[in-house]
């Protein structure tokens, strides 16, 4: 035992033990991986994104997702040449990466200990690198906490200008992602400042045009014009706007003691290094606080698995603060600790939050190895689920899809034509809640086909207004095929020309709506108070419900997203299953209100209502000709 110790403290096994890190640091940043078409709802965005890419479609002028206009070669799916061009790029990608390892390996100078700790952590942050569908731009951000860490440890502007260009990459990915790089940036230039002063100017200057060149370069190659970066950057920012009210969940009040727990240990390892090495203290600090604060956002605003994002960036900053502190005397025996601490915590919320087996796949590295042994075995998208009936009557026509979920009902034969927002549950804001609507209007195809599905128990209708008002003008009950498949087909003329105002008056929003059956449509216009500017900036805000009362015969409570009410939702006939939709949109007349008394209510509830005014300017509609 004490010759094999000696012979691993010797310099021959400590190189070899570095260099056994460095690929299994490499196995952990590698990005080869594709996906196949199967029900989820996840996959259904990822195969529209796939799809758009396939067909020509460009990120913002015709299809707005989460991620930028090289997001499908994170997630490709052999559709077109999107396969090839992928594996390619993430190549690329993992090349990058690979020589940015190989300097902080065996160039630098990293004393073993830390490069020991850093690997470590990295593979506790692994699952960031495989979140749903995504994590390249994480593996990237990875990359650039390296390269800004040397060049700050080094005063090397070669490694910041290479951490700069691969900031101008990152949003070209997800535009947030560059939003995390701008903050880690923002960090490293806030130290350099404090520590030369005017002589910082000229990494200003770098920072200031080098990411954004390359960024303005990337959209250029795969944007056509102005327009379509514009509609790019604001559906993009939209998207990320609306998150934190649209999409928020509450979860398991424990899970917060992961988050003190987490802070708590990096508190003291930071106050610990500071104390060591004060500017390198403070450096950490300023480095990793946004980084970090934005994954607690994306973490906690969805907390159900998302809650990953926090918990391994936390590896991620846990580890950085490990690779560049000087790790002496009582600092040692603090990291030690911490890398046990936190692989209790990981054990503990990875393993509850994700599957098991496909965490530790990740965190050993071996998840990657199989996405490279199994690249032969990709294969095409499975046989149809859609209902024989409607395939049979839609044939090769136009067709798109209202459902959160229809991968799988989609072949090769079909016509398909993807709106803006591929899934209607995320069309969550005014702006693309229109977008999807303008497209109903000028661009609708033939058919459409509808589930009466929604997510997080909202109305179908009410989740997204402004699209289904049109859908409500343009389109007509072809064929009900059960109770999950509704064909819609296209009329020859709108159904009613506008919508006319009624009556228009301030409503505290905890009071009841009142319409009877002559008043067709209403709008809600809540805007946010200060508690919910606060909540929507720093973490989220609530879920807010709505019971709609018709008396005499029912009642239901949903979900809804306040701002998107501004647009004019269904009163007495607002359909509650797909059946009531189908007789909606039957094409033998005008709507008719529910059966009952004649009188419905519509009363807002839900701990959400403290973000909103205490009024709401509220207007009821009816259709003229």
């Amino acid at each position: 035992m004490k010759n094999g110790w000696a012979a691993l403290c010797s310099p021959p096994g400590k190189q070899l033990l570095r260099r056994l890190l460095f690929v299994y640091a490499l196995m952990l940043v590698c990005p080869i991986r594709f996906w196949p078409v199967d029900g989820t709802i996840d996959n259904t965005w990822v195969f529209a994104l796939n799809y758009a890419a396939a067909h020509g479609l460009v990120q913002g002028r015709d299809v707005i997702g989460t991620t930028g206009p090289l997001g499908y070669l994170v997630f490709p799916q052999r559709m077109g040449h999107n396969l090839e061009q992928a594996l390619i790029f993430q190549l690329i990608a993992w090349v990058a990466m690979a020589a940015i390892l190989w300097d902080l390996f065996f160039r630098r100078g990293v004393p073993l200990r830390n490069l020991g700790f850093w690997t470590a952590f990295l593979g506790l942050s692994a699952p960031l690198f495989w979140f749903n569908y995504t994590g390249l731009e994480n593996i990237l951000l990875v990359g650039l906490l390296v390269l800004l860490g040397i060049a700050r440890q080094r005063a090397s502007q070669a490694h910041f200008v290479a951490g700069l260009a691969l900031a101008g990459v990152m949003p070209l990915i997800k535009l947030t992602a560059g939003m995390l790089a701008a903050g880690a940036i923002g960090g490293y230039l806030l130290d350099l400042a404090m520590r030369r002063k005017a002589a910082a100017w000229k990494s200003f200057a770098w920072a200031a045009i080098l990411p954004a060149a390359v960024f303005g370069l990337g959209c250029m190659s795969t944007l056509p014009s102005w327009e379509a970066f514009h509609q790019y950057c604001q559906g993009s920012l939209e998207v990320a706007a609306g998150y934190s009210s649209a999409l928020s969940l509450t979860g398991d009040p424990f899970h917060f003691g992961a988050v003190i727990e987490i802070l708590v240990w990096l508190g003291v390892l930071l106050f610990y290094v500071a104390r060591a090495d004060r500017q390198t203290g403070v450096f950490l600090i300023a480095f990793l606080a946004v980084p970090l604060f934005a994954s607690f956002k994306h973490g906690f605003v969805r907390q159900d698995y998302h809650v990953l994002n926090f918990i391994c960036f936390s590896a991620v900053a846990i580890g950085t603060t490990l690779l560049f502190a000087p790790l002496t005397g009582r600092l040692k025996g603090l990291a030690i600790l911490s890398l046990i601490g936190f692989g209790v915590i990981w054990l503990e919320y990875v393993g509850t939050q994700a599957d098991v087996e496909t965490a530790f796949a990740e965190a050993s590295g071996i998840r990657p190895l199989k996405f490279l042994w199994s690249l032969r075995e990709v294969q095409s998208a499975a046989a149809s689920t859609l209902d024989p009936s409607i395939r049979l009557i839609v044939q090769d026509s136009p067709v798109a899809f209202l459902s959160v979920s229809y991968s799988t009902a989609v072949d090769d034969r079909m016509n398909l034509k993807i709106p803006p927002l591929p899934q209607m549950c995320g069309a969550y804001t005014p702006y693309l809640d229109n977008r999807n609507a303008s497209w109903i209007e000028s661009q609708g195809p033939r058919f459409l086909i509808d589930d009466g599905s929604a997510i997080d128990g909202r109305h179908p209708w009410a989740q997204s207004p402004a699209t289904w008002l049109e859908i409500y003008r343009w389109y007509d009950t072809r064929l009900l095929a059960g109770p999950r498949s509704l064909l819609l087909e296209r009329r020859a003329k709108a159904r009613f020309g506008r919508l006319v105002a009624m009556r228009s008056f301030e409503l505290p929003i905890r009071d009841t709506l009142y319409l009877d059956a002559t008043q067709a449509f209403w709008t809600y216009r809540c805007p946010p108070s200060a508690e919910g500017r606060l909540r929507k900036l720093f973490f989220r805000v609530p879920e807010v419900s709505m019971t709609v009362e018709h008396v005499g015969l029912r009642s239901g409570v949903s979900r809804v997203v306040m701002e998107v009410l501004t647009a004019p939702v269904p009163g007495s006939h607002l359909p509650d299953s797909l059946e009531e939709l189908a007789a909606l949109l039957d094409p033998r007349g005008r709507v008719q209100p529910v059966e009952g008394e004649g009188l419905t209510k519509v009363r807002l509830g839900g701990e959400g209502l403290a973000s909103y005014a205490p009024a709401c300017h509220v207007e009821v509609f009816d259709q003229v000709p």
